[in-house]
């Protein structure tokens, strides 16, 4: 029996998304359409044999995200240019401050080590 459109069964969407993510990477790297199609699915489809029915939380990588955001504002400080860096960085000029001062504290804990 054909399935029609409307019958058709639906990938979750977790599993599509990553499916066509890695599928888009794949060809960026100039692979045929064909082997990135292969490539999305097999990885979605391994995520879902491995972990599917488990509740997973994924951790949004805040502290990688703000460390490399401080270190992008430290090397691009220059002692004057803390107005633009806001506005650069979206953040408040107290923010890029303390950015800076992170930035340097790890510098000299890295340095002491």
């Amino acid at each position: 029996m054909l399935m029609s459109k409307s019958m058709k069964i639906a990938r979750h969407e977790l599993l599509q998304d990553i499916e066509v993510h890695i599928s888009l990477i794949c060809k960026e790297f100039n692979l045929a359409d064909d082997v990135c199609e292969q490539i999305g699915t097999s990885i979605a489809d391994f995520i879902a044999d491995n972990y599917g029915g488990q509740v997973i939380s994924f951790p949004k990588n805040f502290k990688w995200r703000t460390d490399s955001r401080t270190m992008q504002i430290y090397k691009k400080f220059n002692g004057t240019n803390i107005r633009e860096l806001t506005k650069e960085f979206g953040i408040t000029e107290s923010g890029i401050r303390k950015a800076i001062n992170r930035a340097r504290k790890n510098l000299e804990t890295k340095v002491k080590a």
